[in-house]
């Protein structure tokens, strides 16, 4: 899913300008909070945030990241398989639910425009 935003221009550099924190931060933090997860949001390498949310099935992985243009904005909703599911085969996939409720969080937010739910980079 992508949008656009300026709210993720949180992020810290170093002195030679690498990043150290990547942006997004607190809106990963109230994503947290809306989604009732009990976990705090981790920095994914230096480009994002992420965090389990648990659902009836198992657990989804949530990802905020900057997009590849300024003012725009991706997030993941991804299934998280069990170590059986894996063993039988099963890999991560879009976890719709999560992404259509996350979707409806962001076009309540004025910070957000352009909502849409496509695979990053359309």
């Amino acid at each position: 899913m992508s949008a656009e935003t300026t709210a993720l221009d949180d992020w810290e550099f170093d002195k030679d300008g690498n990043p150290i924190v990547p942006g997004g931060r607190a809106v990963a933090e109230w994503l947290v909070r809306e989604l009732s997860s009990e976990e705090s949001p981790q920095p994914h390498d230096y480009y994002g945030w992420e965090f389990f949310v648990p659902t009836t099935n198992g657990r989804v992985l949530i990802m905020v990241a900057g997009g590849a243009k300024e003012g725009e904005a991706y997030f993941w909703a991804d299934t998280q398989p069990t170590l059986w599911q894996k063993l039988l085969g099963r890999s991560s996939r879009p976890h719709k639910p999560t992404l259509e409720l996350i979707a409806g969080l962001l076009d309540g937010d004025p910070r957000f425009e352009n909502v849409r739910i496509v695979p990053p980079g359309t």
